[in-house]
């Protein structure tokens, strides 16, 4: 076979379902260099450096119109149209709202970020936005569902006014080295995280308040099976084909990196596996988990301000949250569509 009729089959599965425009997610530390590596090597014509006053600059992005945005890890990103019409912001954190939409962004943990142009009717104009952590990894993308790309004036007073290419040293995260190693509890850390867990609040997705170095892994195990158990990852399909029979199943999408976290709530969900991928739908929002990268599935419950809270949560070989699908204690009655379908998932639920 020549190349020229093997590449495009090679490079088919790469492919997004969801968005002609979308370019597949390619990890290059297999070159020597991250994402962020390659973009400060790069910085001239088409890719620009931007300042570190993010929090300003999402200030002013937040209003902008014909605009989406994608929270991303290795192995798993959810992108939607970016409609927060409030905000807020805590230690550092702000915080975005919309309709059917939340986002925190934890801006300590964001190290860089680039302006990257594209072309529209023979001119230079920029079409995203990506953030990196100090690690080189891709955390965060604005970018513009308007061939007019997003508005220079928003963005010029923040661009760094060095665009000069140079290599930056990144350091190799602590989950890339060797296997993920257990850290012991004593007994009041956790007495202590089972009476968090039990409180009344939101379903978390974020990190640990106080045990930074405990994984979500860990965690589930600690609280026991009155609150978490163990499903296998071949129930992703099962799941699959059961969200696209439920016609009215209000079920709310997260995706955390530590840096952000990303939350999507619909009605209905699309959902389908392909190439060993999870991809759903809802509405406006999109949604993409590689299989090969969850090592544990868990069915969890959580007690919330209007009841008891459903999840299923996937979680990476390093105890990391990849994605988790809840039901915001919508799911009063314990035979509803949703608690019956995670107890087919893992019929142990029936004890709950």
């Amino acid at each position: 076979m020549h190349a020229a009729e093997f590449l495009p089959q090679r490079h088919a599965r790469l492919s997004t379902f969801h968005s002609p425009q979308a370019r597949p997610y390619l990890d290059s530390r297999h070159m020597g260099l991250t994402e962020s590596q390659q973009l400060e090597l790069a910085c001239g014509r088409r890719v620009h450096r931007l300042r570190q006053d993010w929090l300003n600059l999402v200030h002013h992005l937040r209003k902008h119109p014909w605009l989406r945005c994608t929270t991303s890890a290795p192995g798993v990103e959810l992108d939607q149209p970016l409609n927060a019409d409030q905000a807020s912001t805590r230690e550092n954190t702000l915080f975005l709202r919309g309709y059917r939409q939340s986002l925190a962004l934890n801006l300590d943990h964001w190290r860089s970020g680039f302006v990257m142009d594209g072309e529209t009717s023979g001119q230079s104009v920029p079409q995203s936005m990506r953030f990196f952590n100090e690690f080189g990894e891709r955390i965060f993308t604005f970018q513009a569902a308007s061939p007019r790309g997003l508005d220079p004036t928003l963005i010029q007073p923040f661009m760094d006014p060095h665009q000069g290419r140079q290599k930056t040293h990144v350091p190799t995260p602590p989950h890339w080295h060797a296997d993920p190693k257990s850290h012991p509890l004593d007994r009041l850390d956790r007495e202590s995280l089972r009476i968090w867990w039990q409180l009344p609040t939101d379903f978390p997705a974020e990190c640990i308040p106080g045990l930074p170095e405990l994984s979500r892994t860990e965690m589930l195990e600690t609280l026991g099976r009155e609150f978490a158990l163990r499903t296998g990852v071949n129930a992703l399909h099962l799941l699959a084909e059961s969200l696209n029979e439920q016609t009215h199943l209000p079920l709310r999408v997260s995706v955390s990196n530590g840096a952000v976290t990303q939350r999507h709530a619909s009605d209905h969900i699309e959902a389908n596996v392909r190439a060993n991928v999870l991809e759903m739908e809802q509405g406006p929002a999109r949604a993409r988990l590689e299989l090969q990268s969850v090592e544990t599935v868990w069915v969890v419950r959580k007690p919330g301000y209007r009841g008891f809270t459903l999840a299923i949560e996937c979680h990476d070989r390093h105890g990391r949250l990849l994605m988790s699908i809840d039901d915001q204690a919508t799911s009063a009655h314990p035979w509803n569509d949703w608690p019956s379908l995670l107890r087919t998932m893992q019929p142990a639920i029936t004890a709950w």
